[in-house]
């Protein structure tokens, strides 16, 4: 009858002690295994930075901003237009119409030749919002359908210190009426 198990005997435990090619070099595979591991945490992409949300007036916690511009980045992929949050804590005197056109114009909002850019402008201190259109789309947005957004949407919620919560109402309205204009697609950009 043979043994389910043998004990290994001198010859065969030489023979293991020389080991095979995968034993000699099991221990030096987990450390490399480990050291690549680690290289690859480092390596991992930089949190997202928002592309067309400037929150200068720290409204918006970092995954709120996030949120936002998630949206303002599939409406800018869907329509081509450029959506842009800014927050600030005052004009400094400036009305907010001009500073929001200053503005729109130093960040070289919307589609060269097209101005398909809209501009939503919070001056915290001052109390003041203005939603800024550009030419292209002024028919689709127009300044009656801009202060109903104001009012009716963002407005409310800006009231009870709901920044995301009025931006994003806004924005979902904003993305229902610029397919209206219709724009040339997405692949015409600046």
């Amino acid at each position: 009858m043979r043994a389910l198990y043998q004990w290994p005997g001198p010859q065969q435990r030489l023979k293991s002690k020389q080991g095979k090619p995968g034993n000699r070099f099991l221990p030096l595979l987990g450390i490399l295994l480990f050291g690549l591991s680690h290289c690859a945490l480092l390596l991992q992409k930089p949190a997202r930075t928002p592309r067309f949300v400037f929150d200068t007036a720290n409204v918006l916690s970092d995954i709120e901003a996030l949120a936002i511009d998630a949206q303002l980045v599939d409406i800018n992929q869907e329509t081509g237009a450029e959506v842009v949050v800014l927050t600030i804590l005052s004009t400094n005197g400036i009305p907010i119409e001009q500073y929001a056109s200053r503005k729109a114009n130093d960040l070289g909002i919307g589609r060269e030749g097209i101005d398909d850019g809209i501009l939503l402008l919070i001056a915290l201190k001052d109390r003041t919002v203005r939603i800024a259109v550009g030419r292209g789309l002024e028919n689709t947005v127009t300044d009656i359908q801009a202060r109903a957004i104001l009012n009716q949407r963002m407005l409310p919620e800006f009231r009870n210190g709901h920044f995301a919560a009025g931006l994003t109402r806004g924005i979902i309205r904003l993305k229902e009426l610029i397919p209206l204009a219709n724009l040339p697609p997405p692949a015409a950009k600046k």
